[in-house]
């Protein structure tokens, strides 16, 4: 090894410190042209590396899939499942192995695909958690929304959601929520989420309890009237709000269900309901109007057209309206039970409400209370009971003689024999009556001498 002519620190081979600057330079461009090939060799091998290991893991993969489908889980066909699970059900079932964590994810942004998402009942997630799992949802993937304000997880994720950009969850079309009696802001995120957020017209199923300001729900209401078909208010306690105001209750077109139960006795009058009631497009659709405390009241004449519009609703399997008064005949209130309503077994009408459902009240008493034994079910005795003739100012018996014999016909043939199938399946679904201990010891006791 030798030192340079200027002494440098830096030692260099023999050969090139006696050799040409020629002969230098082109040692450089080889060693430049061979470390260049060494790269590309060994980017080369890299990338085949990179193959290699793609495969094995498709091929580990594959081995894990057959597996799995050997099995009796892997052979149910997750794509019809996966419409059933909520959000908790998906996160659980995609950390269980590969093929299900590919099949839970968008193929393109890898976020979680969720239906359902429930945060209510038994569900402990606390805020921050629930507000954090937005992100990783795919947000057009939610078809069902269920929140219960009583659970701190259901405030974080809407809370979270309230926050999203306009149109961020175009397939949501069911919503059930507990308000919990308005509890901290849950409300106010609750509307923004449904107004802001949420397209207009978007909604179809909505079921909203524990509010207590009638402007929430017609808040809602109005930005997706147009849309949705069915609405159930339950328990909103009205406190000082004793009536809907005149605009209030948006016309709904589209509506199949309606059941708004609130605390107190609310007034609204009949020019809004019977706009509400004209305004559905379809109502031989409709099977659902449940309104127990909501007085119906104002201008006897369109009290009297609310109560023939009925008559157009002819799918009903539950009605339950309620007035401060009917100013209705008599003859019009027996022809409404034996033509709109003939097809209800369960049905109660007075001067100022309207019961007719497929089932049983549970309010009323037992069926067996009112008719002891299936014989007694005639055309006559459920004229008798189904009619409040008292409250109208007459008999059951002196309106039954007014009939027409195609009339009682009706009753005795049509009628009656919906009620004895009621009475059928109460007498089924009650337990049967174990006999006492003495009962039975006395019934197999020898006989006395």
């Amino acid at each position: 090894m030798a030192f340079d002519s200027n002494s440098s620190a830096f030692p260099v081979e023999a050969p090139l410190a006696s050799s040409p600057l020629e002969v230098v330079l082109s040692a450089q461009k080889i060693v430049s042209y061979k470390l260049l090939a060494l790269e590309q060799d060994m980017k080369y091998l890299e990338k085949k590396r990179a193959c290699y290991l793609q495969r094995k893991l498709e091929i580990a993969r594959e081995l894990q899939r057959r597996q799995l489908l050997a099995m009796p889980v892997g052979q149910l066909p997750f794509e019809h499942i996966a419409q059933f699970l909520t959000d908790r059900d998906i996160v659980r079932l995609s950390a269980t192995s590969r093929h299900y964590h590919a099949a839970c994810c968008d193929p393109i942004k890898g976020k979680l695909l969720v239906p359902h998402i429930a945060h209510g009942g038994t569900s402990s997630v606390s805020f921050g958690r629930a507000a954090r799992a937005v992100p990783r949802l795919c947000l057009p993937s939610i078809q069902s929304l269920k929140l219960d304000a009583r659970k701190p997880g259901a405030h974080g994720m809407l809370s979270a959601l309230a926050g999203l950009q306009p149109g961020s969850v175009p397939n949501l079309r069911i919503l059930r929520v507990n308000c919990a009696a308005e509890k901290d802001h849950f409300v106010d995120n609750l509307v923004d989420f449904c107004c802001t957020v949420m397209k207009a017209d978007q909604l179809e199923s909505l079921h909203i309890s524990g509010i207590r300001s009638f402007d929430t729900l017609c808040a809602i209401l109005g930005a997706h009237s147009a849309s949705l078909k069915t609405v159930r208010a339950d328990y909103f306690v009205a406190g000082h709000e004793a009536r809907f105001e005149e605009g209030a209750l948006p016309l709904m077109p589209r509506l199949t269900s309606l059941a708004l139960d609130v605390a107190d006795v609310t007034e609204i009058s009949s020019a809004l309901a019977l706009r509400v009631l004209s305004a559905i497009e379809e109502p031989e659709k409709v099977q659902r109007l449940y309104l127990p405390h909501v007085e119906i009241s104002g201008d006897s004449n369109h009290v009297s057209q609310v109560v023939q519009v009925l008559n157009r609703f002819t799918g009903l399997k539950q009605l339950v309206l309620r007035f401060a008064f009917m100013p209705v005949s008599i003859k019009e209130l027996v022809r409404m039970r034996e033509v709109d309503l003939r097809h209800l077994p369960a049905v109660c009408i007075s001067d100022h409400f309207i019961v007719a459902m497929e089932r049983w009240a549970p309010w009323w008493p037992a069926i067996s209370e009112v008719w002891e034994k299936e014989d007694s079910i005639t055309g006559l005795s459920v004229f008798q009971e189904q009619i409040d003739f008292e409250v109208l100012g007459t008999t059951a018996a002196r309106e039954w003689l007014k009939l027409s014999q195609e009339q009682k016909r009706v009753w005795e043939n049509e009628i009656a024999p919906t009620v004895r199938r009621l009475h059928q399946d109460a007498r089924k679904k009650s337990p049967r009556e174990v006999p006492r201990l003495g009962t039975r010891v006395q019934q197999f006791s020898p006989p006395s001498v």
